[in-house]
């Protein structure tokens, strides 16, 4: 049985700590979330997809405000190895989120596109625009 965990200050219920990005994870400068997603092999007609038929949502919550820095853009990205990185595809993304906006106990999620084609792996890169001195982030998969 997979091990589970209650996702931080939310009332979101119980969620599969195998699909936990990021715990608490304390961001200054752009990196790759904790935790990356193996999506594991093709199926039949040699492609993965994930989505299909049920969105598939990628949540984020400010568990420490951010302060410095500029902005910071979620970005769910995807590669055929586990080191996701600026060089990875992404799949989907928030946008900038301004500093003012990334309070404690703000969230915001990504829909993954149904039926969207993907790498074996999956992961988020935090493309943090300047450098922070201070602020965290819980990510996790919601189905």
């Amino acid at each position: 049985m997979a091990a589970v965990i209650a996702f931080p200050k939310s009332g979101g219920g119980v969620q599969d700590a195998t699909l936990l990005l990021s715990e608490n994870q304390a961001l200054t400068t752009a990196v790759v979330s904790t935790n990356v997603l193996n999506m594991g092999s093709h199926n039949a007609d040699g492609a993965r997809q994930i989505g299909t038929g049920t969105p598939i949502r990628v949540r984020f919550q400010i568990t420490t405000a951010f302060a410095g820095g500029t902005s910071i853009d979620f970005q769910l990205r995807t590669d055929e190895d586990a080191t996701i990185d600026t060089s990875s595809k992404i799949l989907v993304s928030t946008g900038a989120i301004v500093t003012a906006s990334l309070a404690d106990g703000y969230e915001v999620s990504l829909t993954i596109p149904e039926g969207i084609k993907h790498d074996q792996y999956i992961g988020v890169w935090y493309a943090l625009a300047d450098t922070f001195s201070g602020g965290a982030v819980t990510a996790h998969v919601d189905a």
